[in-house]
């Protein structure tokens, strides 16, 4: 066996984030710490199989469950036994050991709490998961060589490998109960709501508000929240705690992370209950609006005799109470903004053309993420009706949209359907090229095509420009010419001069959509103080999708929806009477209702209020307003692209998207942005933590997160994260010796 051939292929297992280390003939580890020394780092690698050319490749399953069947009386394994379930094993990658077994690699399934065990799944057929390891090819054993199947190689991230067919869920949850004592114990069945029969209205408010409220996550002010819900019942709507804790139990502990047992949620009622409150009991019954959807509100109170609610005395209550109704001001704490959490369920629904375009998208990806599916179904919509509708205040249609997700988790399938969609609906030219080299090539794309989608892949690296134009002043000019293209929407956009006449660019009414994907790492590290107050971001609506969705296998390729062709085709052959409409168009003006006003102004109200606050990023809401009509006339666009109209259904989803984006943002400005590198340094300890929970022993603290760290200066930041009150240090007990770890504050 080649030496090089194995480190090769350590190397290569460790870019697909497989931690591996070097093990004997006999698979013993060679290492002093076993499996927990397995490491994805090229050097050490290196290092090793230069010490042990010809060690063998193991390799830790944490995160995984492989399978692991061996030969019986020197037969293959029966088990198991019904043919279709071994062809469910067979779709892992799969590894023929040196004696004839076999190992299966699957995604262990989160949640789970599945461990290490030897023939307990059936006679010679043993799991690895958290806790253990397998050796893997090309290792040689004594009794032979370890080798791949063919065609089912260990040969991607952990996150694109499957999970474990369901017969196989079953079998392993019935062997191997969780280990150790969970916290949260089942949630006793709630009494009877004694109060349900007494006001049965109020308490279904009191449901819709704690609906719409941030779950508990644990290390991520989790207590909190729960108070928060608990006072919101007992003392916002003057609930009896018996039906406040049956409310919290069935319809908010289900959506936090860990659940709450009953005795910590009961205890959490009974606190808000016998606390003072600074406003008087009932007070959020006693109001005529709530955090609800608008289908539960009365509008009819915001007009008196047809008039406009400008024209009442009632207008400044009323924006205070949909000011609530968008989420009020934020608590200001002395950790920092709030996470506003998830981005909510209920405003992924958006009646028409975006709803099923985002369905359709859902309908065929591999990995679902129905926030990108939002957000490439917006822009689509956005550059169809671009340049054919304004609302009176002269806002068009161009949004700028930035996906995140990690590589290979389905950020590029909103990209691929919006193009499929515009090449059979005729509309292909209204796609611009997918990667540009200076701002002159958007302009010229621009002038060519004034309303245009741009759809950019690995975005981040130009939002890394904007700290250092010096470094790549092309697409920092780029940049500039995007923020000018985005405000000139409803006017003329000039481009930059040049010598020769024939080169200058002038666009009247230009509707540039921007479509964007980056990984998250990347768009959160190019943040800078400079470039989240003033420029690009104080424009753009980043959509976050999920880290890892499960892979669909049964997703298959359809044809797009004949209802979506027409609709697009409908806003392809829309003209407005204007002659030469396509040079310059004189858009239809949709209406925007007096409910529709009164949201606008509540989201001004809110806006002013929350940039009076000193956070990182409290910029970002000076364009709050802007935002929210761009995307509540989208929102009309697509309910009823025949007769649109922005009502308080439309202005009310796109305020809600745009509060809860930006109090998104400023949230990653606090946790990203640093001033130098010792704060820098605080920011990333405290992001490891709360990755690892919220709560870290000394020794990982040490060993894991600071490990490239001096001890001198590894103590400083730890003194001074503990003065300034950002964790907390907590002595703990053993057998053997005592010891302290580290919590989130």
């Amino acid at each position: 066996m080649s030496t090089d051939k194995l480190l090769t292929a350590a190397l290569r297992y460790a870019e697909f984030g497989y931690p591996v280390f070097p093990c004997g003939p006999d698979k013993k580890p060679l290492t002093k710490n076993g499996f927990k020394d397995g490491t994805t780092d090229p050097n050490q690698l290196r290092a090793w199989w230069a010490k042990w050319p010809e060690a063998c490749i193991g390799l830790a399953t944490a995160g995984l469950v492989v399978i692991d069947r061996d030969v019986v009386e020197g037969a293959d394994n029966p088990w198991p036994t019904e043919r279709p379930q071994w062809f469910n094993l067979a779709d892992a990658p799969t590894s023929c050991t040196p004696r004839g077994g076999r190992h299966h690699v699957f995604r262990r399934p989160d949640g789970v709490k599945w461990r290490c065990s030897t023939s307990k799944l059936a006679p010679k057929v043993d799991v690895r998961t958290d806790g253990g390891y397998i050796v893997v090819a090309p290792s040689v054993a004594p009794a032979g060589e370890y080798a791949w199947v063919e065609g089912q190689a260990l040969d991607v991230p952990a996150s694109e490998l499957p999970l474990p067919p369901e017969w196989l869920k079953d079998a392993l949850n019935a062997i191997h109960p969780p280990a150790g004592k969970v916290k949260s114990e089942p949630v006793a069945a709630p009494r009877p709501m004694a109060d349900a029969a007494h006001n049965p209205t109020r308490l279904g408010r009191a449901e819709r508000y704690i609906d719409r409220m941030p779950e508990a996550v644990s290390g991520q002010g989790g207590h909190g929240k729960t108070y928060a819900v608990a006072a919101a019942l007992v003392n916002g709507f003057g609930i009896d705690e018996e039906t406040a804790y049956g409310i919290m139990a069935q319809r908010y502990n289900p959506r936090c992370r860990p659940e709450w047992s009953e005795r910590e949620l009961r205890h959490k009622v009974s606190d808000a209950a016998s606390k003072e409150h600074e406003r008087p009991r009932g007070y959020l019954r006693d109001e005529p609006l709530q955090r609800q959807h608008f289908d539960d509100v009365d509008l009819s109170a915001f007009s008196v005799q047809g008039e406009s609610p400008a024209a009442t005395d009632e207008v400044d209550e009323d924006e205070d109470d949909l000011t609530e109704l968008l989420g009020g001001p934020e608590e200001r704490q002395a950790s920092g903004p709030e996470d506003p959490g998830p981005f909510p369920a209920h405003l992924l629904e958006v009646p028409g053309f975006v709803g099923e375009v985002a369905k359709y998208n859902l309908d065929t990806a591999f990995r679902k993420q129905p926030v990108l599916a939002l957000a490439g179904a917006l822009c689509l919509q956005g550059v169809i009706a671009g340049r054919k509708v304004r609302d009176r205040s002269g806002t068009r249609t161009n949004i700028y949209c930035i996906s995140l997700a990690p590589t290979g988790m389905g950020k590029d399938h909103a990209r691929r359907i919006n193009k499929q969609i515009l090449f059979e609906a005729g509309l292909g030219n209204l796609e611009g090229a997918e990667s540009v080299a200076s701002h002159a090539a958007i302009e010229s794309a621009v002038a060519d095509t004034p309303a245009i989608l741009f759809q950019f892949d690995e975005f981040g690296r130009f939002l890394a420009t904007l700290s250092d134009a010096q470094r790549s002043p092309h697409l920092f000019g780029i940049i500039d010419v995007l923020m000018k293209l985005f405000t000139s929407a409803g006017g003329i956009y000039r481009a930059r001069a040049y010598a020769t006449k024939e080169n200058n660019k002038t666009v009247n009414q230009p509707c540039a959509v921007l479509h964007a994907t980056t990984v998250e790492d990347s768009f959160l590290r190019s943040l800078t103080r400079e470039n989240v107050s003033d420029g690009l971001l104080g424009r753009v609506l980043i959509f976050e999708g999920e880290r890892q969705p499960p892979f669909e296998y049964e997703a298959i390729e359809q044809p797009v929806p004949d209802s979506i062709i027409r609709t697009a085709t409908w806003w392809r052959d829309f003209q407005s009477e204007m002659n030469l409409a396509g040079i310059n168009p004189d858009p239809i003006m949709v209406e925007t209702v007096d409910e529709a006003d009164l949201v606008f102004r509540a989201l001004v109200s809110l806006a002013d209020r929350e940039f009076g606050f000193a956070l990182a990023g409290c910029e970002l809401w000076t364009r709050a307003l802007e935002k929210a009509r761009k995307l509540a006339l989208i929102y009309a666009c697509s309910a009823n692209h025949e007769r649109p109209a922005i009502d308080g259904h439309a202005a009310l989803w796109a305020s809600e998207v745009v509060q809860y984006m930006t109090r998104r943002m400023i949230y990653l400005a606090d946790r990203w942005i640093a001033d130098g590198r010792f704060d820098a340094i605080q920011k990333e300890v405290m992001r490891k933590v709360e990755k690892r929970g919220g709560r870290v022993s000394h020794g990982d603290m040490c060993r894991v997160i600071l490990r490239r760290m001096k001890s001198r200066d590894r103590d400083e930041i730890l003194r001074n994260m503990l003065e300034t009150g950002q964790i907390r240090r907590i002595e703990t007990k053993s057998k053997t010796k005592p010891g302290s770890v580290y919590e989130v504050a």
